[in-house]
């Protein structure tokens, strides 16, 4: 799906995020129950559609359900089936020659070869960029337009995968979770190495994990955008079955465990919120609403003028 060019969003990328940041004048909650300001980066409280608080900012968690309170007995059977056929495959590995040819190969294919010299952004110019959310929530929508407009070298994990020998259209794409993975902090490297722009995507459940990143993409002088798009977690678990149903043109599906957007839970709200608001790593953000309103911009560091 296209973004249509009147749209925030459209226009926030267009202007590439002007150093204007939404400053922080009031008192708010802290997780302790009192209250206080924002000192780590400036930023006021952040809008996030589908975190619920109570009065303290304590966030509250939905009561707890299984994917059997949420969907159909004909879905619950047809994820079943997935499970099956993914679990016959065996884990995937390579060696680090391996491991190198598909970081080269991806690397070609979905940056210099798509995006000649003249069509990239200057070397000074120096993005990374990180869509946070939920599985089946959008991420792959915002992260292509980003990558139109800003054309960037693309490290996801779901399309590495894609790429490799053992993916049998989808059914062994659990399989080859660790060498995509490898793979991917090769790109990483191999674009950080060359000063080039990064786009990467994250379910968000790791904290750890992101700081790490953008602690070392920020000690090579890369300014940091972080994206949430967030839609219902039970509405998540209904896109990822309707998702699994649907084949591109080769013939491939798409799988992700509705038992793991429950394991997310909040926990890709509070991580976006906490990276923002006291890392210190975040230069600029924007949340997006996915659900009824196909990526409705709800929040940003930038104003619109």
């Amino acid at each position: 799906m296209n973004i249509p060019v009147t749209s925030p969003f459209a226009k926030s990328l267009d202007s590439r995020f002007p150093k204007v940041k939404v400053k922080f004048t009031g008192d708010r909650p802290k997780n302790d129950g009192s209250s206080g300001k924002s000192k780590a980066s400036g930023f006021r409280s952040v809008t996030i559609p589908y975190l619920k608080k109570d009065v303290y900012g304590q966030p509250i968690e939905d009561e707890p359900y299984t994917p059997a309170d949420v969907l159909s007995k004909s879905d619950l059977a047809h994820i079943q089936e997935l499970e099956d056929r993914q679990n016959a495959n065996p884990k995937v590995d390579m060696t680090p020659e391996e491991i190198d040819f598909y970081a080269k190969k991806y690397y070609a294919e979905k940056y210099e070869k798509k995006y000649p010299a003249e069509k990239r952004l200057p070397v000074s110019e120096k993005r990374y960029s990180l869509v946070v959310g939920l599985p089946a929530s959008g991420k792959s929508t915002i992260i292509e337009d980003l990558q139109d407009k800003m054309p960037s070298v693309p490290c996801t994990v779901d399309d590495i995968r894609r790429m490799l020998p053992g993916y049998k259209k989808g059914d062994g794409s659990r399989s080859l979770m660790n060498v995509a993975r490898q793979i991917c902090e090769k790109v990483f490297e191999m674009a950080l190495a060359n000063r080039e722009p990064i786009l990467q995507e994250s379910t968000g459940r790791n904290k750890s994990a992101l700081i790490e990143l953008l602690k070392k993409v920020k000690k090579q002088g890369y300014k940091t955008y972080l994206y949430l798009v967030d839609i219902p977690n039970k509405e998540a678990i209904q896109r990822v079955v309707s998702r699994s149903r649907i084949k591109d043109s080769e013939g491939r599906h798409q799988f992700s465990r509705p038992s793991d957007v429950i394991s997310i839970g909040n926990q890709h709200r509070l991580v976006f919120e906490d990276l923002v608001q006291n890392s210190g790593l975040v230069d600029e953000y924007a949340v997006f609403d996915n659900y009824k309103d196909r990526l409705k911009l709800v929040d940003s560091s930038k104003k619109e003028s």
